[in-house]
């Protein structure tokens, strides 16, 4: 079978050609615990996933795409928990922009 075209690296400003995804100088830094690890593997929260997703079909922010992410009113990092009252259902692109954005500290309010 033949080798698919080298591509550039993804990493910002690397312009080396690479058959994966990243260039040997670059390799790819996964150091986020797994899903299972953080809390998101278990029963209780498969349970609450799927109570969310029902109560909440469509998803909260846009109302257009079906819901298909719990996602924490209040995050975990931020005193929040995993009670239905701080679970919304949202779309992956919702989901996505919120997360992207709290995470890059976009919203937050100043002096903080």
């Amino acid at each position: 079978m033949p080798w698919a075209a080298p591509r550039v690296c993804s990493a910002p400003g690397c312009n080396v050609p690479t058959r994966s995804d990243r260039c040997a100088q670059h390799p790819r830094r996964d150091d986020r615990p797994s899903s299972s690890v953080r809390g998101y593997g278990s029963r209780d929260w498969r349970s609450r996933r799927a109570a969310v997703l029902r109560r909440d079909p469509i998803c909260c922010e846009c109302n257009a795409a079906p819901s298909t992410t719990a996602a924490h009113i209040v995050a975990r990092s931020a005193g929040g928990d995993d009670s239905l009252f701080n679970l919304r259902g949202l779309c992956t692109s919702c989901h996505s922009r919120e997360t992207s954005a709290r995470d890059r500290g976009f919203g937050n309010p100043r002096g903080r």
